[in-house]
């Protein structure tokens, strides 16, 4: 009997001793140090991605930006107003002469015009020369594509941002690069930033330099995102100077309901017909930036984001006008807005954070 409840006592301080404050320390550092150690070879990238998308699906609606007018062709326009599923540069002289004249502070043409589409070729170098608010694109070339040049007579004047987007190994875009340095090459700006910068110019706001080296925008400063901030671990797609996107919330797009106002390119040549819409034409358009780019299906220019919903297995795509739009969106919006950057802890406080929750769970 007595050695019986001498094994029982023994048994109680073995438990006692192992539960001691001492061990649950250990208990918690050994974990904690595991889980960074794993983290370390991106054993759970994919899972903090995941579960920073759903954050983000979570996240209250915002209202629409209405500094910003996204002008789309679909499908519809592209066949009766098109040929060969592209507009002809006549045809692009006169939208974009149309849209000019409603006297936007600025224009961003997102379609591709390396090459002449005739007819009217010389009326479109014309309108490009005569249009100091138009930004077109360009596609830098990397390792996986040659790129696309810029239009001669826009890359002439400067007048050109690269369209470029990072996409994360699980398709998804969550990224936003301000600019990348080519080899051999001076320093490039995104098509979005060119906009924001040509936007700003009346009010006299113009890219500095920070004292920590950083970007800044009317004392707005725009840290950049290191190959392993957060999730990230050793992210060779980190090229060039990027921020973490940061897009408006808005309704699914069953619900016909757009971070932005968008027009179909038929309702604004539509509504040049009248004084009525010529009137409402230039109430909607002026002092805006005005996007003009494809939504159509065929151009299959559509990207994942943070927002895309996965229910049922289907994914909701935004098309590259409205990512662009979004990138625009979120510098202006955190320029004149305040509207809060997306930034990652730094290790040491991503470290304290996980030995915290480890000494929890160890309890």
């Amino acid at each position: 009997m007595a050695q019986i409840v001498q094994a029982s006592a023994y048994r109680k301080r073995l438990r006692k001793w192992f539960w001691s404050d001492r061990w649950l320390s250990k208990i918690a550092i050994g974990v904690a140090g595991a889980v960074i150690v794993l983290r370390g070879f991106g054993v759970f990238q994919l899972f903090e991605l995941t579960a920073y998308d759903q954050l983000f699906q979570r996240r209250s609606l915002e209202p629409q930006d209405n500094r910003i007018v996204l002008v789309s062709l679909d499908d519809t326009d592209l066949q009766r107003l098109g040929t060969g599923g592209m507009l002809s540069d006549q045809r692009l002289a006169e939208v974009l002469t149309l849209i000019k004249s409603r006297q936007p502070r600025a224009i961003g043409l997102d379609i591709y015009r390396d090459l002449p589409v005739a007819p009217g070729s010389e009326q479109l170098k014309d309108v490009f020369e005569n249009t100091p608010q138009l930004i077109g694109i360009e596609t830098l070339s990397d390792s996986d594509s040659p790129g696309v040049m810029a239009p001669p007579a826009l890359k002439a004047k400067q007048q050109v941002g690269f369209n470029n987007v990072v996409i994360d190994l699980d398709g998804l875009v969550r990224r936003n690069t301000l600019f990348i340095k080519p080899k051999d090459q001076p320093v490039h700006q995104s098509f979005a930033l060119k906009l924001v910068l040509k936007y700003l110019e009346p009010d006299h706001i113009r890219l500095k330099v920070s004292r920590s080296k950083h970007t800044q925008l009317n004392g707005v400063e725009f840290p950049p995102l290191n190959p392993n901030d957060g999730a990230y671990i050793n992210a060779d797609s980190l090229r060039g100077y990027q921020i973490l996107a940061n897009p408006r919330s808005s309704l699914p797009i069953e619900h016909q309901v757009s971070p932005f106002a968008q027009l179909p390119l038929s309702v604004l040549l539509e509504s040049n017909r009248s004084p009525q819409g010529q009137e409402r034409m230039t109430n909607l358009l002026s002092d805006r930036i005005v996007l003009l780019g494809s939504t159509a299906q065929s151009s299959n220019d559509f990207f994942l984001t943070s927002h895309s919903s996965r229910r049922g297995g289907n994914a909701e795509r935004m098309s590259g006008v409205e990512l662009q739009g979004q990138f625009v969106s979120q510098i202006l919006s955190a320029v004149l807005d305040g509207r809060s950057l997306i930034r990652f802890w730094d290790d040491p406080s991503e470290w304290v954070w996980i030995l915290g929750w480890s000494w929890l769970g160890a309890f």
